[in-house]
């Protein structure tokens, strides 16, 4: 039974890849969706605190660079010290 779609020029194109065999997922972007995912869904709490103004700067330059909101990136980074994934050499 074949079924008629209407499908755009992105789904043709991914369709026409999957059925040749050619598709591959992009793992990195899964990944950041999955987080995106999670954080969504997790309860976040409120915290205020004072960051240096130039240390600001940094994050907030930083996260431009990698496409983020600074605030995700900040908690990106408190998220990866309280898993382990990073240390702090104090």
């Amino acid at each position: 039974m074949s079924k008629n779609y209407n499908l755009d020029k992105d789904e043709l194109k991914l369709l026409n890849q999957i059925e040749k065999g050619e598709f591959t997922e992009d793992l990195s972007e899964l990944k950041n969706l999955k987080l995106a995912a999670k954080n969504t869904v997790e309860k976040n709490e409120r915290v205020n605190l004072r960051i240096n103004e130039k240390d600001l700067l940094v994050i907030k330059r930083k996260a431009t660079e990698n496409g983020l909101p600074y605030q995700s990136l900040i908690n990106v980074l408190i998220h990866q010290y309280a898993e382990g994934r990073i240390t702090l050499n104090i």
